[in-house]
């Protein structure tokens, strides 16, 4: 397990060009997500949603599914009375200051909610994890291997 202070870790953001779109990386305290919860600015989260799901651009939208102004303040409703549910999800990368690759809008609630760390897997224990619960999911749909053969 690998613990991080949220104050160190950094996000990349899509920034809106005149003629084009580019990737900038800012801390996780500058995310559209965390300064929406910290000025109560539901204004913030909207322009950076348009940014994301313009398909004016060519090539058209970077993130047709992302998550609308609603669907994030229920999850920070849910994190903020459950905590978060499933920490395998969410990833950071390590090698790249800390830049986090999945689990934006969730650790963003965690920082504006107070917490000052996360703990979460190593890729290697995620690996393992994850196919632990493959091999569950297997056994518990189609029965173990000895059973297969004694069902011929």
């Amino acid at each position: 397990m690998i613990t991080w202070r949220l104050k160190d870790l950094t996000v990349q953001l899509l920034a809106r060009e005149t003629w084009c779109k580019r990737w900038m990386k800012k801390p996780l305290s500058e995310s559209p997500f965390f300064l929406t919860l910290k000025n109560k600015d539901k204004k913030i989260f909207q322009d950076y949603y348009n940014i994301l799901t313009d398909d004016s651009r060519p090539g058209g939208a970077w993130n047709r599914d992302e998550l609308p102004y609603e669907g994030f303040m229920d999850l920070y409703e849910d994190v903020k009375e459950n905590g978060i549910r499933d920490i395998s999800t969410i990833t950071i990368n390590k090698n790249v200051d800390r830049t986090i690759g999945d689990g934006q809008h969730r650790l963003a609630i965690l920082l504006h909610l107070g917490q000052r760390t996360i703990t979460l897997p190593t890729n290697e224990e995620k690996e393992l994890w994850t196919t632990k619960q493959q091999q569950g999911f297997y056994q518990a749909t189609m029965g173990t291997p000895a059973n297969l053969k004694k069902a011929k």
